[in-house]
This record gives C-alpha cells, structure tokens and sequence, in this order.
C-alpha cells in the first residue's frame, strides 16, 4: 500500500513507555539535510514494515510510548517532501495509521513519524542504505526478561527462551557482516557456514525478534540466501545458490539417466485407468512410460524406483470413490391453460412454491437457446411428490399426460442423457451426391450433467431438447423438422426438483359431426353434418431430481 509518494508497511513492539533523549543518535553515518521522499506499508511474511525512503543517509532515534500504543522515529535534521502526512493502516493488521510531522527541539528541526498501533507487538529497526525499514511482527508475546545475550564490537542481543524462535535485540554499527553471522549462531544455536563471498559491514537496530528474524533481515540487507541443513546453515550470495542448486538438479538427471529401469503393476480401483495415466505420466523421468491393461483396470508403469514410488503414491491419491448422482426426470405434457393450476411461479428465485414458509436461492443461466414454440423458463419445488396429486387430476381430465419417467443414475461430473422418441428415417446426399438414408431421432431429448457442490448442493447442467415435424414441406418436398432446445445451469438442493418449462407445441384436430347415413348423401349431406376445428397448445414440464447416493445405496 502506496503512502504518500511511499511504497510500504510494517512494526515492532510497543513496550515501556518511557521516551529516550531525543537527540540520542545511534545510527551509522550520521547524515544531516537528507530529504524523505516516502513512505510506505507493505506485508511481509506474518508481519508488516513501514519503509521511510530519502535520498541521502537518516539520522534517526526511535522509541515506544503508551496510552495509546506507538513507535515514534524521530529524523534529525530530516525533511519531508511530500504533502499528504497521515496514513490509515489496513484492517486487521497491527498499524492502525502513520503520521509524518516537521517539528523542532530548540534550535535544531527535523521530522518525526510515529506508528500508531492497534496492540503492543515486537518491531525492529533496520537502515539499509537510504532506507530505514521499521518490521511489526504480527502477535505481541508477553513481556519477559531477557535469558541469554550475544554481543558484537558495538552490538549487543538479548532473548526469550522459546525453542527455535528465541527473541532477541541486537544494535550494530559498522559491525562486519561475517562476526554478526557469528553472534548469531552463538545465540541459536545452529552452526552458520558462510562462504567467502559474505562480506561487508552492517548496520542495523533490532528489538525484540526472532533469531531467524534478525538473520533474515541481515541477508536481505547484504543480498545473500541461505540453505539449511539440519542443524547447519549455509550462507552465500543468491547468484552462487542459484547456480549451485541448478547443478545439483543436473547431477541428479544425469544420475537418473544411469539408475536401472523397473516395471510395477499398480491396480486401480475405481477410477478409469486410462485417463488417470495421463497424471500420472507426469511423475516419470524421460526414460519412464505407462501402459494401460483395460482389462484389469491396472497400469504398468516402468522408470527407476524412485519414480515408481511417486507414481503409485498420486494413484493412491487420485483413485478414490466418485460420488454417484440419481437423477430421476419426469417428463409431462401439460395443457397450457392448465400450467398455472400447478402453483409454479416463474423466475430466478427458488422459492418453494407449495410453501411459502421456505425460501431457497438459485443460480440460473440460461445460453444458446433456439426456441420457435416458446421461451424457456426455470423454477424449483422441493420435490416433484407435492405436485402429483395435481397432475393426477388433470390427467383425467386429458390436460396432463406423464410422457416418462426415467430414472438414471451417474457418477459426478458424467453427463446422463434421456431419449424419449422415434426415429425418422431421411433421405440426404454423400460427399459423392449418392442419395443415403439417414435416421434422425425426433421426440424429447435430455441431457443431465451434475456437479456435487459443498453442503450438498448440486448444481446440473441440464440441456432439453424437443423436436417434432412441421406440417409444411420444402419446396423440394424435404421434411422441415421443428425443434426447440437451451442449455441451462441450475443449482439445487440434494432431493430438490427443477423444473424446465416453455416447450411448448401447437395441436390442431378437426371433428365431424352428424345424422348417420344422411350426412353421407350428397348434395344434400352438408345439411345433416357439421365440421369443428380445435387448436390446442400443450406445454412439455420437464422435472428433474438429483439424489446423492450413499455408498452403500450405490454398491446395491
């Protein structure tokens, strides 16, 4: 987070409220006239640091106050070069705001920034080069005295008996880089090998922080890296790291190029072999491969025995029960007239219809849809059981009539489809212009993708589809063939119904009527009969209900 013109964020802990003589000045080279030219707060690790930036070496003294908690930076001769001087720190973090002021202390000026804390935490402070970077930790342990010290020509530390996070302070000053390495492996407790590389003078003021801290801070400081082994730690420039650690990968190959190649047979339970070989064939060297037996569901793996560890291990990992989805679906031709008898209210709230005291919410996105006969609409109803006593009645009434009721069960992520229909046979034309009889399915198509979801919420990628020939006919004499499909994504609840609507059709039917005998005589027949045309619309209601399956509902 930018302050001012600035570019961080951090903290130390707020103890003792007792100010120091504000013109005692421990920081090396002291420097009178620099210019701040910002500040900023940035995470770093489980903490923050508050970075001052100038554009020549800071004198500065810092110090703690209470009531309320704050670490004040007090810059001598410093000035600021900005406008904005007040920063509010980020939620949850130990700095509630910075403030930055040009003040006096008898004759002499300067700056003072103060880091307002929101509870007392352990800080340390640090210049590197132009910078003085102030690091918060991110809890503030209890106060206790300090049980052990290591000290440097002009330094001195002091800790807390916590194992491997001992605290410490240490204060140096112009100190060579390879004796505070040395003050450090004293304290810990860890030897600490630097390479001949490692070298310079630090400078630097640290309170209270964990050993590791400190070192962290100091190769940061110097641009060193570090690798630990055991109980040593190896220090050395990051480019000789870098390189060091790309020639112990490339001894490795090389040496993987040597070992000897073994085969192992790795059964697979319950995923499906062949696709899992795919991941695993990523654990193998170059000199590695995986063949699939289909028939026992197994893989013959081959590479050096190291790699045939890992790939049986990822087998293990991947190779686990895949949860299975029932989808029951029941398709229903409705009387359009008779749709609203249902109680199904349209629209992107799932609510339940049939009780108003439940309310659900649901995710619908509807995409692609190409619909002559209609609009596609969605809505919910806990279960397809509360609205079949209706639907009985309005089959006797012959506005209702129960096309299917296929029940399918899946595994999760794998389409289910449902094909209720018949199949035409069409004349088309080959690549060579040779006329071919092709058979083309028209009736109710119905796709069903589930995807379990957290708290046994499923969501389905559901794609309808409806088809029926025209009455009308090419020009050619071709047959036109109507059809009516969306895709559609709805999340609902295990053993909840959606419901997909909209696919409608138009039915026309004609009826004769008349005497018997004397409406066949002609001429005079027309006088004995009548004739009556009725049109009707019926609208397809398609319910659909996903039931995770337990394992032992799914071995039955």
């Amino acid at each position: 987070m930018r302050l001012g013109n600035s570019r961080t964020r951090t903290g130390r802990r707020a103890g003792a409220g007792v100010a120091l003589p504000l013109l005692l000045l421990l920081a090396a080279a002291p420097a009178f006239g620099a210019t701040v030219k910002s500040i900023s707060m940035k995470d770093a690790g489980a903490g923050t640091q508050v970075v001052v930036e100038a554009d020549a070496p800071i004198n500065y003294h810092d110090f703690t106050l209470e009531s309320p908690d704050r670490i004040v930076l007090d810059c001598p001769g410093a000035t600021l070069a900005f406008v904005e001087r007040t920063w509010a720190g980020v939620d949850g973090s130990n700095v509630k705001s910075v403030r930055a002021t040009e003040m006096g202390w008898g004759q002499e000026t300067g700056s003072r920034i103060v880091v307002d804390l929101s509870r007392p935490v352990s800080y340390g402070v640090s210049q590197l080069g132009n910078n003085i970077v102030v690091a918060l930790e991110a809890n503030a342990p209890a106060e206790e005295p300090p049980s052990r010290a290591a000290s440097t020509s002009s330094s001195s530390a002091s800790s807390r008996d916590v194992p491997d996070g001992r605290r410490m302070s240490l204060d140096v000053q112009g100190a060579e880089i390879q004796t505070v390495l040395r003050s450090l492996s004293e304290f810990s407790g860890k030897n600490i090998v630097a390479s001949k590389e490692v070298k310079g003078q630090v400078t630097l003021r640290l309170r209270n922080v964990p050993w590791r801290h400190a070192l962290d801070i100091v190769m940061r400081a110097q641009g060193l890296g570090m690798v630990e082994q055991g109980q040593t730690i190896v220090i050395s420039n990051l480019e000789t790291l870098r390189k060091e650690e790309m020639e112990r990968r490339t001894a490795e190959r090389a040496q993987e190029e040597l070992l000897p190649l073994y085969t192992r047979i790795v059964p697979v339970s319950y995923a499906n072999a062949e696709e899992m070989s795919k991941s695993v064939e990523k654990t193998l060297t170059k000199r590695g491969h995986i063949e699939v037996d289909k028939r026992s569901n197994s893989l013959l793996v081959t590479d050096i025995d190291e790699r045939l560890d890992s790939a049986e291990s990822m087998v293990r990992s991947l190779d686990t029960r895949t949860p299975q989805v029932e989808i029951v679906a029941r398709l229903v031709d409705v009387d359009v007239s008779a749709t609203r008898s249902l109680g199904v209210e349209w629209g992107a709230k799932n609510l339940d219809l049939l009780d108003a005291g439940v309310s659900e919410e649901i995710a619908v996105s509807a995409r692609g849809v190409t619909n002559p006969a209609g609009v596609v609409k969605i809505g919910t109803v806990k279960s397809f059981g509360s609205i079949e006593a209706t639907l009985e009645a309005l089959e006797t009434q012959n506005k209702a009539n129960i096309i299917s009721n296929p029940r399918i069960t899946t595994v999760n992520n794998r389409e289910a489809s449902v094909v209720v229909g018949q199949q035409i046979p069409l004349i088309v034309q080959d690549f060579a212009g040779n006329a071919v009889t092709q058979l083309t399915t028209i009736g109710i198509k119905l796709s069903v993708t589930p995807h379990i979801n957290v708290g046994n919420k499923i969501t389905m990628d559901v794609h309808p589809e409806v088809s029926d020939l025209a009455a009308q006919a090419t020009v050619q004499g071709g047959i036109i063939i109507n059809t009516t499909m969306a895709d559609t994504r709805v999340m609902v609840n295990d053993g909840e119904t959606a419901v997909i609507g909209g696919l409608i059709r138009s039915n026309e039917s004609t009826t004769k009527r008349g005497v018997p005998v004397l409406m066949d005589i002609p001429l005079i027949g027309a006088l004995f009969r009548s004739n009556s045309t009725t049109k009707a619309k019926r609208e397809l209601l398609i319910f659909v209900t996903p039931k995770i399956l337990s394992d032992q509902q799914a071995s039955n």
